[in-house]
């Protein structure tokens, strides 16, 4: 859980312009901070939801 912590720490810090920058996600995919975060809760949603129906 303190990789959760650590980056829900971090993101707490971002402003809404530090949100709005864009940038380069795995240097393929251009969009903004804020679509990294959304793609990144939604990943993570994807596995932990898909983890629970494997028991």
């Amino acid at each position: 859980m303190a990789g959760y912590d650590f980056v829900i720490a971090n993101t707490r810090k971002l402003t809404p312009g530090q949100l709005n920058e864009s940038i380069k996600l795995f240097g393929q995919f251009d969009m903004t901070k804020a679509t990294a975060l959304a793609k990144a809760f939604e990943h993570q949603t994807h596995h932990r939801g898909g983890s629970s129906t494997q028991l």
